[in-house]
């Protein structure tokens, strides 16, 4: 049975573990607190199939200031 995020939406190569990081990216994103990017390398760390996961780190990549972003998001 697929992993459901806080959303009800069912999320591919998760883990328990690594959703409650990638939560927390979210989160930290959405508030402006902290650096979601550390929390979404623990969650890939967890677990690297993590999709959601891998495309949230890109966009991440692709919305900052710095030209190694592209590079990042690939």
């Amino acid at each position: 049975m697929a992993l459901l995020d806080h959303r009800g939406h069912a999320l591919t190569g998760a883990t328990p573990r690594a959703l409650e990081h990638y939560e927390r990216a979210l989160a930290e994103h959405l508030s402006c607190h902290n650096d979601p990017a550390q929390a979404l390398a623990r969650a890939l760390a967890e677990a690297p199939g993590f999709a959601m996961a891998s495309i949230f780190s890109a966009y991440l990549a692709l919305g900052g200031r710095e030209p190694s972003g592209v590079a990042r998001a690939r």
